[in-house]
């Protein structure tokens, strides 16, 4: 019979075991963690979807009065048909799709003309595309331009505000070029036509100017003789030696008012339907504060139309020329005159020519 061990060493040989297996699982690396789950595929945009290429576009520098035009692209990249409309914030530019309605995954060239008309300097503009992409309703694509080549007029016509008969107006525009960006150039002449009244002849002083980076002239409109009542329009030619720009044109147009100043001075119904009545109100008051109608009255010298002068509930010393053509006025031309009278000095009667013209009726069918 074989003799126990003591206890200390069968503890020893407990721990020296408990070691070895400790140390042992140490050097055995740990199982791979499982890869991960696969994402799942991305679900496809329910109904359309507007996508655009770009949502900016500079045209550059460019001249006044010409037509720049680029393109967009818009893509539905949704699941149902696209259909966008597009506006521009003024005339000045226009767009056009290339087709209403987009089918998904397909595209549409929307297409964009700036046109500069007589603008000067750089500028920004936005085109709005609406679409029925409810997260895309409206998106606004900004349009830049700088319009400074070439001979640049600022304003671009020969206005005047109204003056009183016996004034002869001026006007004033400047016509340049930008340092760095145009050419130098001369102003040969200028020259108005198609003047209207056709007696009245405008006359043109030029004079160098400059206002850094501008420089160039400025040409000033003005009248031999005052022009007589009424609208006062025209065409002003300039001619220059830039080979790009032989000529330009700008507006002449203005009015002279009378002393007693009348808002139409050729009153007229227009055309009017046999048994409808018609109504006009012409407006009547001094041309300015200090001259003052005095006793004032109207009257229809055929009877064609009917006359009546009340005083503006409003402006006290103005008055409203309320005009009548009866529903009775056969059909045909209508002419008849308002007199009116007033006591101004020189202006004590004023005729006003009043047009009509009575279209028959419509037999029933």
């Amino acid at each position: 019979m074989r003799s126990a061990r003591p206890l200390h060493v069968l503890l020893a040989a407990v721990v020296a075991s408990w070691c070895a297996a400790r140390a042992s699982s140490a050097d055995v690396p740990p199982p791979p963690a499982p890869p991960p789950s696969p994402s799942p595929a991305p679900a496809p945009t329910k109904g359309p979807k507007l996508v655009i290429d770009r949502l900016a576009h500079d045209y550059g520098v460019v001249r006044q009065t010409e037509k720049h035009e680029t393109t967009f692209t818009i893509t539905n990249a949704g699941d149902a048909p696209l259909h966008p409309i597009a506006r521009g914030e003024c005339s000045c530019v226009q767009a056009k799709l290339s087709r209403s309605e987009v089918p998904p995954g397909e595209t549409a060239t929307l297409t964009v003309v700036f046109e500069t008309y007589r603008f000067v300097g750089p500028m920004t503009k936005s085109l709005r595309v609406r679409s029925d992409d409810p997260a895309a309703a409206e998106v606004a694509l900004q349009l830049k331009i700088d319009i400074s080549a070439g001979v640049v007029l600022q304003p671009q016509n020969f206005f005047f505000n109204m003056v009183l008969t016996g004034t002869k107006p001026t006007s004033t525009i400047e016509v340049k070029w930008k340092e760095g960006v145009g050419e130098p150039f001369k102003i040969l002449d200028v020259v108005g036509t198609g003047m209207t009244p056709a007696t009245v002849k405008p006359e043109f002083s030029v004079e160098p100017f400059e206002a850094a980076p501008w420089k160039g002239y400025r040409v000033t409109m003005s009248f031999a003789e005052a022009p007589p009542v009424g609208l006062v329009s025209g065409t002003a030619v300039i001619r220059t030696d830039d080979p790009r720009t032989p000529k330009v044109q700008a507006l002449i147009g203005g009015a002279v008012s009378a002393k007693v100043n009348i808002a139409l001075l050729k009153p007229s119904f227009g055309v009017v339907t046999e048994g409808k009545a018609a109504n006009l109100i012409v407006h009547v008051r001094p041309f300015e504060p200090k001259i003052v109608l005095g006793k004032v009255s109207a009257r229809s010298r055929t009877g064609a139309v009917k006359v009546e002068l009340k005083p503006d509930p409003t402006f006290p010393g103005e008055y409203n020329l309320e005009l009548e053509l009866p529903a009775d006025t056969k059909a045909g031309a209508v002419e008849d005159v308002v007199e009116l009278r007033t006591e101004v000095p020189g202006e004590e009667l004023v005729e006003l020519p009043v047009t009509a013209s009575v279209t028959p009726k419509t037999p029933p069918k």
